[in-house]
């Protein structure tokens, strides 16, 4: 099921949301990412209705999620691990879920064991810790087997064995053709899970596409391998390039550099350059540098210099 949003605006006391559009696909696992503040919850409720938003739309294959009507089931958002009952148990707790959604009790002891809660199944919520509970939420947005799903923060209160659990888990469902939006504002976290990049801030939207695209885009460094190292150095020297690094195997510059030489080492046919590496940076800098590239496009506005939105 693809999602879609189309121009979502939103304000309380002061505009929260300023006309985002993005999708999610189906068979991928999308980031949704922010710093806190930055409208990630406010975007998240709009989905199921919790929030109305001011303009815009939110659309699950073309339809509006009131006119989904009982294939609302399809869509699961898991926003808030704190809003349980602290004295029922973990298995008490799903089997009321699955009542609502009139499944049988068998997709209770389903959740609890893809959850890894079937130990713990029998004891009070209250006695639960932070990644117990998160997992009993990630239980709870899967009992109905949606077609889409979104969770806010999944990783938060996770220990490493939970956070390489998650990411499994996330893979396997996305891998079965399902709609994952995760939503998070810590980047490290998720950059081993996502497929797909949402990124926000302030409210407007940063970048939406593919993470191999934005890492590509975003790379700043690149690496020409080379057997004539020496002789590159020269061709980086003639040209005013200042090499970032050089070892045995190449010289390492910036992409722009990189581009530049490369064009200048086409003139001559003796010289070959085996091979270009990517030097990529990590998701959290792509995010401030592109958060530096709005903010600087948005100075450049108010001086009556270019638009920006």
């Amino acid at each position: 099921m693809r999602v879609t949003f189309e121009g979502i605006t939103k304000s309380y006391k002061n505009p929260v949301l300023h006309g985002l559009t993005f999708e999610v696909r189906p068979g991928r696992v999308t980031g949704f990412l922010g710093p806190n503040g930055a409208g990630k919850s406010t975007t998240l409720s709009l989905m199921v209705g919790l929030v109305a938003a001011d303009g815009g739309q939110v659309l699950f294959d073309g339809l509006s999620y009131e006119s989904l009507g009982p294939r609302r089931r399809l869509v699961s958002v898991a926003l808030d691990s704190f809003g349980f009952n602290p004295f029922v148990t973990g298995r008490r707790h799903l089997q009321y879920v699955a009542a609502a959604y009139s499944l049988p009790r068998e997709r209770v002891e389903q959740s609890l064991t893809l959850a890894g809660l079937e130990n713990a199944a029998d004891r009070q919520v209250r006695g639960y810790s932070l990644g117990m509970r998160q997992r009993l939420l990630i239980a709870e947005a899967l009992i109905s087997d949606p077609a889409v799903i979104v969770l806010d923060e999944p990783a938060n209160g996770l220990d490493p064995e939970g956070i390489l659990w998650l990411r499994r888990t996330l893979r396997q469902l996305a891998d079965s053709g399902k709609t994952v939006l995760v939503s998070s504002h810590v980047l490290s976290e998720v950059e081993q899970i996502i497929d797909d990049v949402v990124m926000i801030a302030d409210g407007r939207l940063l970048y939406a596409g593919s993470l191999v695209e934005l890492a590509l885009a975003g790379s700043s460094k690149v690496k020409l391998h080379t057997l004539d190292v020496t002789s590159l150095v020269g061709v980086c020297a003639l040209h005013g390039v200042i090499p970032t690094s050089i070892d045995a195997l190449g010289v390492t510059m910036s992409s722009r550099d990189a581009e530049r030489i490369a064009a200048a080492l086409q003139q001559n046919a003796d010289f070959v350059v085996s091979a270009r590496e990517l030097i990529g940076e990590s998701l959290e800098s792509l995010y401030f540098d592109l958060l530096a590239s709005r903010n600087t496009s948005r100075v450049d506005a108010l001086s009556g210099d270019q638009g920006w939105d």
